[in-house]
């Protein structure tokens, strides 16, 4: 219902393995240049998700999320219903 507060489907924090950042959040078209190379040590998963799929993805991906791509696959969510 308009109005309501819901809650995002993981607790977070304002920051995921890293402080004094500064952060600024965008938004932009890309294509796949080349496989991801994390360095050792790194939880990065590298995956396209078709838009009518992120609302299933953010209630059932047992990964963690920062809470800003939580809010930002939110928003794609609210929008791809």
């Amino acid at each position: 219902p308009e109005g309501a507060v819901e809650l995002l489907p993981q607790a977070g924090h304002s920051s995921t393995g890293m402080s004094d950042e500064s952060v600024q959040t965008v938004f932009a078209q890309v294509e796949k240049d080349e496989a991801a190379h994390p360095e050792h040590g790194e939880l990065i998963e590298v995956f396209a998700l078709p838009l009518r799929e992120v609302p299933r993805f953010l209630k059932q991906n047992p990964l963690p999320l920062g809470t800003r791509l939580q809010l930002v696959l939110e928003i794609f969510a609210r929008n791809a219903k």
